[in-house]
């Protein structure tokens, strides 16, 4: 059975109404769609398999047209008017303008506004949703875009001018899980996503992972950063026009990320080792693997070849259980503190909401 529908940002489950991903006032900035109907396409896989086709559908219309059930008619109406409209001009330019130019405080407003068409996406497909429902509300309230969204922007020379591709997994740094916790209703903590909107292209990165750094996921081409710390942007094209084959390694930055190769490690000697003490011994001494791993890449692989040339500590077996037994219990007060910090970052979040939506009155503290 289905969960009842309810509003993405007020939580609100009256009045759900369909939110267009490119607004009905787009449509004169883009040019005549060739086909009369558009397909989607979900696919999905486990660990390193290759994602495989489990639904493709095709319905009427331009895909400019496509709309997402997600949001109530207040916010529709309200709110998220009021953005389309103070948004409006400045992606209106950003398409007619050869040599664009953005100010921080534009830039600002457009992060919101591509932060509330990527989280209404999100929900297009049932149970891939990454957002919790409080920071939804933040963006609604406080117009505060996730903490961990990253949004990047620049134009292209696709011959397609509304597109929208997304990846969205969950991966964890560690055994136990997810960190954060994934809040009820969430089933994803990482998404790439690549947004065209006539001849501009948005990539959109979020990651609620600990331990993993949030530039993973950052494009290598042509694109200016407008989300956190949004600056003003002389030139958009300034870095470049986005080609085809370039947008496509964009959009898939999350698949190179969690399909890396690996490398399986097995004893020689019989119970010679602690297979947690093991990773981490590696985790630990990763800064020497340049010494080891020699390439022109950013980011060289570890081969089976440079392991083999890896010397580890090795105490007694039973010297590696017990330090894996310390560092093990100290990771979990680690993950109890994050998640204490998480949850106050949230409780903060409600508190701002209650004192500007509410008639604010004195507490004590």
């Amino acid at each position: 059975m289905k969960r009842p529908k309810t509003c993405l940002f007020c939580g609100t489950r009256a009045n759900i109404s369909k939110e267009h991903i490119w607004p009905e006032w787009l449509a004169p900035q883009l040019e005549p769609a060739e086909a009369d109907s558009h397909i989607t396409e979900f696919h999905s896989g486990e660990g390193k398999q290759p994602p495989q086709l489990v639904r493709r559908t095709e319905k009427q219309g331009p895909v400019h047209t496509k709309k997402v059930r997600a949001v109530c008619a207040p916010c529709n109406n309200g709110w998220m008017s009021v953005l389309e409209s103070e948004v409006k001009p400045i992606l209106v330019a950003l398409i007619e303008q050869p040599k664009p130019t953005l100010t921080s405080a534009a830039a600002t407003s457009l992060s919101r506004w591509v932060a509330v068409k990527a989280i209404v996406a999100e929900h297009a497909v049932e149970g891939t949703a990454l957002t919790p429902y409080e920071d939804r509300s933040a963006l609604r309230t406080l117009r505060a875009v996730p903490p961990y969204f990253r949004i990047f922007v620049a134009k292209h020379s696709l011959a397609t001018q509304t597109a929208y591709y997304r990846q969205a997994t969950t991966v964890s740094t560690s055994m136990r899980g997810p960190d954060p916790p994934l809040p009820p209703h969430i089933r994803r903590n990482i998404q790439a996503i690549a947004l065209v909107v006539g001849s501009v292209c948005f990539y959109i990165s979020a990651a609620r992972v600990s331990g993993l750094a949030v530039e993973v996921l950052d494009p290598v081409h042509k694109m200016h950063r407008i989300w956190p710390d949004p600056t003003s942007t002389e030139d958009l094209t300034s870095l470049g026009v986005l080609r085809q084959p370039e947008i496509y390694a964009i959009s898939r930055s999350l698949d190179r990320l969690v399909r890396q190769a690996v490398t399986s490690l097995r004893p020689i000697e019989k119970d010679a080792w602690e297979p947690y003490f093991v990773l981490l011994a590696l985790q630990a001494l990763r800064h020497k693997w340049r010494h080891f791993a020699v390439s022109t890449r950013k980011d060289p692989n570890i081969t089976k070849a440079d392991i083999a040339r890896f010397l580890l500590p090795r105490p007694t077996l039973d010297e590696q259980k017990v330090w894996g037994m310390r560092i093990s219990k100290l990771d979990s007060l680690i993950a109890v503190e994050r998640a204490t910090v998480e949850k106050m970052r949230l409780q903060k979040l409600s508190l701002l909401q209650v004192l500007l939506t509410e008639s604010p009155r004195a507490v004590e503290l």
